[in-house]
């Protein structure tokens, strides 16, 4: 964006409207975003994969996940929005719509449900959380969990059911503990570590982790992990020996096979097919053995 310059370790709720430009690089930060596109469609990559979004279609991700806008129409508006994730796990959201956004998933507003409002109450959201009136901004978390709420209620609708929020303290500590593996998780940091910052018994840190978040400690520090060495191979020219030891693995092996199995496509496919900007045919859907060759191929040549 012309106004937002890339972030990766800055979380605050904070609301901007401008013209957005295509980014010659992914980023990411570790809180949730919220677009609405006005005139015209957004064509992203995230997390390695395509996604359309039409104007007037408000959406909601984790930006942990190394996203990149690749196409817009000139002198096209939008607002996005970014919510810090202690706050957002603090609005005790439905659980399946938490662990549907925190493994990547695009949330949606239903097209047909679209409401006429929307750009309206980015519009305010801007203008309130740019002063320093502490009520403004109180109004402003209100309205925008509400919003997010029913974004998540319509998105998952067919999959909610039942499932009922997890409990405040409950959220309070899963959201430590992922805070704490954001800032960490380049170092060698076990489950006693992130356990003690909240502090619990380490077994019953990782229940209530899993509980929560819907995913494990070990995943999520894979998934930071991942996710960083994504955004240093789309945007920088450092060898993957290197990407590998600078996000945390200790071994080639592991660095690979978790890259392999989250992205579908081993670290030098990855980075030659979105230097281009190009979104890679491998990304879901991959052979094993076929994946696996890749990866032996990529060791055997100049990549690693």
């Amino acid at each position: 964006m012309d106004t937002l310059p890339p972030r990766n370790d800055v979380s605050m709720l904070a609301c901007w409207y401008g013209t957005p430009t295509e980014m010659t690089r992914a980023h990411r930060h570790d809180d949730v975003e919220v677009n609405l596109a006005m005139e015209s469609e957004l064509v992203y990559l995230l997390g390695g994969r395509r996604m359309v979004v039409s104007p007037g279609e408000l959406t909601a991700f984790w930006a942990a996940i190394p996203h990149q806008l690749i196409e817009v129409r000139p002198l096209a508006h939008m607002y996005w929005l970014t919510v810090p994730l202690r706050m957002y796990l603090g609005w005790r959201l439905p659980s399946a719509g938490v662990r549907a956004l925190l493994r990547g998933q695009l949330m949606r507003a239903n097209l047909s449900e679209c409401y006429r409002d929307d750009a309206g109450l980015l519009r305010r959201w801007q203008r309130d959380l740019s002063t320093e009136d502490a009520e403004l901004h109180r109004i402003c978390q209100i309205e925008i969990e509400a919003r997010l709420r029913r974004l998540t209620h319509g998105a998952l609708d067919d999959v909610l059911g039942s499932d009922e929020p997890s409990g405040h303290r409950s959220v309070e500590h899963a959201a430590r503990m992922a805070e704490f593996i954001a800032a960490h998780f380049r170092e060698s940091i076990t489950v006693e570590h992130i356990a003690s910052v909240v502090p619990l018994h380490p077994n019953y840190a990782m229940s209530l982790f899993k509980e929560v978040l819907g995913t494990t400690i070990n995943a999520r520090i894979t998934q930071c992990r991942i996710a960083e060495s994504q955004r240093l191979l789309i945007t920088t020219e450092l060898p993957i020996s290197e990407i590998m030891t600078a996000v945390g693995f200790g071994s080639q092996s592991s660095f690979y096979s978790s890259f392999t199995e989250v992205c579908g496509t081993s670290p030098g496919t990855f980075r030659r097919a979105h230097r281009s900007n190009r979104p890679s045919t491998e990304t879901a859907g991959v052979d094993p053995a076929e994946a696996r060759a890749t990866t032996e191929a990529d060791l055997r040549s100049g990549w690693f």
